[in-house]
């Protein structure tokens, strides 16, 4: 019987957990630290696979925090935000299942870079509104 720890390195392990623990830190509330936990899994799962890994493990974080967090939750922006979450989750999947491996992976890193931009540029603001 082949165990799963056998297929990865513990080189790879590491980052696989160091990955999921900045996942908890950005939720926790470190802003922009997630986009590392994305970076590090695809480096580990390739881009495409590592998407499919990091979605649910976002999800369970979100969950989490809700749970957590749930007497400042102001579930009105939520249900807003909901039905546009769903079609971007669909939209990517539909798009991406038959998307070449390197196309993604430059689509994934232009997209982490963009996120990045706004991250600082929203620092630097200093702005309380979104």
């Amino acid at each position: 019987m082949i165990s799963i720890l056998s297929f990865y390195s513990f080189t790879e392990w590491f980052l696989i957990c160091l990955a999921s623990f900045i996942i908890g830190l950005s939720k926790a509330g470190l802003k922009g630290v997630d986009m590392l936990s994305v970076t590090l899994m695809a480096f580990v799962f390739g881009s495409k696979s590592s998407t499919g890994i990091v979605l649910p493990l976002l999800c369970l974080a979100d969950i989490a925090a809700v749970r957590y967090y749930n007497r400042h939750a102001q579930w009105k922006h939520f249900w807003k935000l909901a039905p546009w979450m769903i079609i971007g989750i669909l939209i990517g999947v539909y798009i991406g299942k038959e998307m070449n491996e390197i196309l993604f992976r430059k689509i994934m890193a232009a997209i982490i870079l963009l996120t990045i931009v706004i991250v600082v540029l929203m620092e630097y603001r200093k702005s309380t509104q979104v």
